[in-house]
């Protein structure tokens, strides 16, 4: 039996900016064979995702949300 209103979605995503608005859990894979799972706000923060993805990134927060963008 399933409890009204709770769900469960699955996606696999390259969008770490999609990533961080709507899920709340993330699976991070590292391309090496490395895997980190968790809260989506702990793990998806850009001293992470710069190391995963190979090149700097930061976080911008608007009015709107936040979201990554590269640090040029």
């Amino acid at each position: 039996q399933v409890e009204s209103g709770l769900r469960t979605v699955v996606f696999a995503t390259h969008d770490f900016n999609l990533a961080a608005r709507f899920a709340t859990h993330a699976l991070l894979l590292d391309g090496a064979g490395g895997a980190t799972a968790g809260p989506a706000p702990e793990l998806l923060e850009p001293v992470r995702l710069s190391r995963i993805f190979g090149f700097p990134l930061l976080r911008l927060q608007t009015p709107e949300g936040s979201g990554f963008a590269p640090r040029w």
